[in-house]
């Protein structure tokens, strides 16, 4: 009896450990095949699916949607600037380079792109604000940008000019003192940089703007002319001097010259006129 149960347990010998290790290899082999299989079956389907995606005749750009307050230009022009760079299918637009095309048009200052799904392109514009006339033909912006518009040239607006380089400079001294002569109703109506540095600033009363398309000579600006330095304390010592002796006079007062130390000398417009404190001023 014992000797039959030995014989039969004979039979389920168990497998050498070499053997049990090469069978998990071989199952680990085949898992690794078959996940590598379908991980590059799945890349081959993602990338038929980016390609059928990004084909130029799917989901092309139907619209241009143009939004700002453009004073000076129109949606139109905005739009056919943009479409000019536009790709056909929506997804391949260069969002940088329809940014540029925007801001290529002299008076856009930024623009700001966005797409809206499925088939239209917005396009935020923000227009450049032109605060005075530079030099001959050009435009200064808010910021002090010299911009070449001959259409917005406008005569009303204050003239500022000075080497080329100097606009943010001259922009920020008439800024100055328009702020000044603001509190005695001046307006500033133009300031000059020589290249010597020295400044050149015409200023009038407001109540003499709206004469100047009439009577120009009525309206015509009295120029104060400064050193190259100190150009804000300046500003301060003509607002006392204009209070305390100019402003009964002032459209007889041609040119006030406040380049000297210890006094002003002034050109009249014609014969001096009859005022106290004679003694400070310098008659040219």
């Amino acid at each position: 009896m014992r000797n039959q149960q030995s014989k039969n347990n004979s039979h389920f010998r168990p497998l050498p450990r070499s053997r049990l290790a090469e069978a998990e290899d071989s199952r680990t082999k085949r898992k690794g095949v078959l996940m590598f299989s379908t991980a590059l079956c799945v890349f081959m389907v993602f990338l038929l699916g980016v390609d059928y995606v990004l084909q130029p005749q799917r989901f092309p750009t139907r619209h241009i949607d143009v939004i700002g307050n453009m004073p000076n230009s129109t949606s139109e022009q905005v739009a056919a600037a943009v479409a000019k760079v536009s790709a056909n299918n929506i997804l391949r637009v260069d969002i940088a380079k329809v940014a540029e095309a925007a801001q290529s048009l002299p008076w856009v200052e930024g623009a700001t792109i966005r797409r809206k799904w499925p088939d239209t392109l917005e396009v935020l514009v923000s227009e450049r604000v032109v605060l005075a006339r530079w030099n001959d033909n050009e435009v200064l912006d808010q910021l002090g940008t010299v911009v070449s518009m001959p259409d917005l040239v406008d005569s009303s607006l204050p003239h500022l000019s000075g080497p080329q380089t100097s606009a943010p400079e001259v922009l920020k001294a008439y800024q100055s003192w328009s702020r000044v002569v603001a509190n005695v109703d001046l307006e500033v109506n133009s300031v000059h940089l020589s290249d010597r540095g020295s400044w050149e600033i015409s200023v009038r009363p407001f109540s003499l703007v709206e004469l100047a398309t009439t009577d120009a000579s009525v309206a015509e600006p009295t120029k104060v002319i400064i050193g190259g330095t100190n150009l804000v304390n300046r500003s301060k010592q003509f607002l006392k001097l204009y209070v305390e002796i100019f402003q009964p006079v002032q459209e007889k007062v041609a040119v006030i010259d406040m380049r000297y130390p210890d006094g002003v000398a002034v050109t009249w417009r014609g014969a001096p006129p009859e005022m106290h404190r004679t003694e400070e001023i310098k008659n040219t």
